[in-house]
């Protein structure tokens, strides 16, 4: 077992809870980047994607009030 991969899959499942304990189920990115400072930036952006591409995340479009935001939310098929 790669020990890379297997630190890159913890902090997926850790990124996941974070998701899915926000009160709504889902997460602006910038709030997502805040609550994930201890991730570098790339690896980040690699996870999110990871996920996307899982079905295990999905794009959601938020409505502010403002200009609209953009997030993730834990996929219904997941």
């Amino acid at each position: 077992m790669n020990m890379a991969n297997n630190t890159e899959r913890l902090q997926a499942e850790r990124l996941l809870r974070i998701v899915d304990n926000n009160a709504n189920g889902c997460v602006s990115i910038a709030d997502l980047g805040q609550h994930t400072r201890w991730i570098a930036p790339r690896m980040r952006d690699r996870i999110l994607e990871q996920l996307i591409e899982s079905g295990e995340l999905i794009h959601v479009k938020l409505h502010t009030k403002g200009r609209p935001a953009y997030g993730v939310a834990i996929s219904v098929n997941a």
